[in-house]
Formats: structure tokens, sequence, C-alpha cells
């Protein structure tokens, strides 16, 4: 039987490409972004451009984006 999960306001499920880039990232930059040694400038920089690639898909980079934990 084929199931249909609706509550959505609990959780989501991940898309199959967000879960495969965010495990490939993962296992490679796991630096603190607020550090500023090369591990964590690193993890800043793939933050700062997956940010980019949000804003230019949703807005043109005309609005905000705020990360929450």
């Amino acid at each position: 039987m084929k199931q249909i999960y609706l509550d959505n306001s609990a959780t989501t499920r991940i898309r199959e490409e967000a879960l495969e880039e965010y495990l490939r990232v993962s296992r490679s930059s796991f630096g603190n972004p607020s550090s500023l040694h090369e591990m964590g400038l690193g993890a800043e920089k793939i933050i700062e451009s997956a940010e980019s690639a949000i804003l230019e898909s949703i807005c043109g980079n005309d609005c905000k984006l705020i990360f929450t934990s």
C-alpha cells in the first residue's frame, strides 16, 4: 500500500539530491564556519555559496536568508 504523509509541519522528507549533497559536504567540510582557521574558512565559503544559490533561485538576491538551528 502506498503511504501518503501529510504532517509536514512536524518534519518534511528531504529530497534525495539535497541529502546526497549534505552527506558529501558533511564528510569533507566539518570545520566551524565562525573560526578563522583553514577548515573554518572553507566551511564558511560553502555556506556563502549555498546561500547565494538559494537566494538566486528564490528571489534573485533581492531578499535576505536567515539560517536557524
